[in-house]
């Protein structure tokens, strides 16, 4: 992006650790304490934030992919009211993200089909106008969980899981996030559990060492599900989990290949990005 829009913008790379708290492979003190998921996602809006009031003359375009469209998500909001930056929104011209956990219900670029559903993360924003560019794969989990009590299952167990597990990867994650949705089937359903289970197999999906949450942890999210309704909707939670895990040619491909996939014949998701920044800039 940078590259490709160097004649028009100048790229203000955002400070920030975007780590995703203790990372095993790290063996100092520093690595062993680096912040979460969400305090990684504070750190880059606080940045962010302090940058465009030292150069409040500077016009603004926000971009991320991933935990950085979390951030810039977070960082669009502070120019609405009551954020530091409302008396800049002037100076917001437009922005664009990969991948968006925070991704608003359908939202998409614009003149897109609305894709489905909205983002896994907690924090989603509002409908933003069509300046605010969501490229997002249909079968990317990150931006397409589900409406309903599935999604509130799906939004639960992300929140955990980034706590302790979104540190080794996008692939390390799922197979993480299946897991905890496993173990809430296993405290609702046994026979929900054993079907899915079968479905793993019948996919090839193992789940060697992969870290579960404590019961405590968990409990709550059983305790909201003891139903019918609810044991569907667990089910309905791995099976997205597992359906994004399976995605062809590798593992959670859908949310890594925004640099190779076409939105349309001949038009990737990053050529739609620059020229959807050189459409408000120019």
């Amino acid at each position: 992006m940078a590259r490709a829009c160097s004649g028009i913008a100048e790229e203000i790379p955002v400070q920030s650790p975007n780590s995703f708290g203790p990372i095993p492979p790290l063996t100092t003190p520093d690595g062993l304490r680096a912040p979460s998921y969400q305090e990684s996602v504070a750190i880059a809006v606080d940045w962010a934030v302090d940058w465009v009031q030292h150069y409040p003359d500077r016009p603004v375009v926000a971009g991320g992919y991933s935990q950085g469209a979390e951030a810039a998500s977070r960082f669009r909001m502070e120019f609405e009211p009551g954020g530091r930056l409302a008396h800049l929104r002037a100076n917001f011209r437009c922005g664009y993200v990969f991948g968006n956990p925070s991704r608003h219900n359908e939202a998409t670029y614009y003149g897109g089909p609305g894709t489905p559903f909205e983002g896994i993360a907690q924090f989603r924003t509002p409908w933003l106008g069509w300046d605010w560019c969501e490229l997002i794969d249909p079968g990317d989990l990150y931006g397409t969980s589900a409406r309903g009590l599935t999604g509130e299952i799906e939004r639960d167990v992300y929140a955990l899981c980034t706590e302790m597990e979104l540190h080794s990867g996008v692939v390390e994650f799922t197979e993480t996030f299946i897991a905890n949705c496993l173990e809430v089937l296993h405290n609702l359903d046994g026979d929900a559990y054993d079907d899915v289970r079968r479905g793993l197999a019948r996919h090839r999906v193992e789940l060697p060492a992969v870290p579960v949450l404590p019961p405590e942890r968990l409990q709550p999210l059983t305790d909201k599900l003891l139903s019918v309704h609810g044991v569907a909707a667990a089910i309905a939670a791995c099976v997205d989990g597992l359906i994004f895990f399976c995605s062809p040619p590798y593992p959670t491909a859908d949310h890594c290949e925004y640099g190779v996939r076409e939105v349309w014949p001949g038009q990737t998701y990053v050529g739609l990005a620059v020229q959807h920044v050189r459409d408000y800039l120019t």
